[in-house]
């Protein structure tokens, strides 16, 4: 996690977000938000070699939890076609350089 003078929050986010450990993307989300108040929470999510319907919840939930705009930036190919599939790709800002 880490935070810069741009008003932002980033949180990175790596490997599988499944069931298991889907609770605590939202803990930490939560967790950075409180400890460190910024304009806006960004999920790098680069790094996600896999998400199944309980990550994606879970991008849900803290976006919902977060009093500020939440952005998801350079989703791996897995979790874009996820959002595509979905329709969650309107929902959320995506800052990528390359969208599949």
């Amino acid at each position: 996690m880490s935070s810069d003078s741009a008003g932002r929050t980033t949180l990175t986010v790596k490997g599988e977000v499944d069931l298991e450990v889907a609770d605590d993307l939202i803990e930490a989300g939560r967790a950075q938000m409180a400890a460190a108040p910024a304009e806006s929470l960004h999920l790098d999510l680069a790094g996600v070699t896999f998400m199944d319907s309980c990550g994606l919840n879970e991008l849900l939930k803290v976006r919902k939890a977060a009093s500020h705009p939440v952005v998801l930036v350079s989703p791996s190919a897995p979790v874009m076609r996820l959002l595509q599939l979905t329709g969650l790709d309107q929902t959320f800002v995506i800052e990528a350089g390359d969208l599949p």
